[in-house]
């Protein structure tokens, strides 16, 4: 049998309560679920429970992906504090502020303005490189993920359960 010892080491300022769930009823496969008290969660498990006609519940795991925006204008330095979006989701998936995106690079935006936030397009107004990430160049039709709402895909439907970590409210934590 061998055995690794592991030297890695990482720290943040973790804010409680470490771990919350959720819990609400999922009506069709391309429901999506936001978290209006969170400024953004990294989810840890999502199961739906189905009752079958026999009374018996049953759960599975489900597929899920953060909610987007597409970036509709390149923004060319990483200072830039105004993004313009479209191809959104029209409403309720995300709010007017108080929120983290993400780009595929892995900076972390928190969302101080959202103009378009009831349509599917509208611009953005971010303090850049939020819980400690590095601020990076965004170019036109990057997909930019909303961390405070999710879609479901599963192919089920019934109760969802959802485990997450939510994410501190202030950008200027040290979460990463």
């Amino acid at each position: 049998m061998a055995y690794v010892l592991a030297n890695a080491y990482a720290s943040a300022t973790i804010i409680q309560p470490l771990i919350k769930t959720s819990w609400f009823a999922k009506a069709t496969k391309a429901d999506a679920v936001t978290f209006p008290e969170e400024a953004g969660i990294v989810p840890l498990n999502l199961l739906i429970h189905t009752t079958g006609a026999s009374g018996i519940t049953s759960s599975a795991s489900e597929g899920w992906s953060y909610c987007t925006v597409c970036v509709s204008e390149g923004v060319a330095g990483v200072t830039d504090t105004s993004i313009v979006y479209a191809t959104a989701a029209p409403g309720g998936e995300r709010r007017e502020s108080g929120y983290y995106v993400r780009t595929p690079n892995g900076e972390i935006m928190y969302v101080l303005n959202d103009s378009g936030y009831s349509s599917t397009s509208g611009v953005l107004t971010v303090k850049r490189g939020a819980l400690g990430t590095t601020p990076a160049s965004i170019v036109h039709s990057t997909y930019l993920e909303v961390l405070c709402s999710l879609h479901l895909y599963g192919e089920g439907t019934g109760n969802e359960w959802i485990v997450y970590l939510p994410m501190p409210k202030d950008p200027a934590a040290n979460f990463w």
